[in-house]
């Protein structure tokens, strides 16, 4: 899932470059709703473990996609496919998946 969340999103980039989420004119990038999801599922009982499960990797996926964008770049059009952001993305999903069994222990 959580690949997948990630290629949903460059594709959904990709497709559709200036769509952007506006609250109050503010640009939102999708970092901070990775944040919030993480949040919410860390936040939930344990009985809701599939939910958590679910919240935690689409969370997180958000969080690797942007996360080196956000750090390292202009945060332009272009950064967000450059080399660098790529580059971020590939080794925060490396890390997630050599960490996955710590993280779903955790959670």
């Amino acid at each position: 899932m959580f690949i997948a969340v990630i290629l949903s999103v460059r594709t959904a980039v990709f497709l559709f470059p200036s769509g952007k989420i506006l609250i109050a004119g503010m640009h939102i990038n999708h970092f901070w709703i990775g944040v919030l999801l993480v949040a919410v599922g860390l936040s939930l009982r344990k009985k809701y473990s599939a939910m958590r499960m679910v919240s935690g990797a689409v969370g997180s996926a958000l969080i690797a996609d942007e996360l080196v964008f956000l750090l390292a770049t202009d945060r332009t059009l272009g950064a967000y496919w450059s080399a660098c952001s790529l580059a971020g993305v590939a080794v925060g999903a490396m890390a997630v998946f050599m960490f996955r069994k710590r993280i779903c222990d955790t959670i």
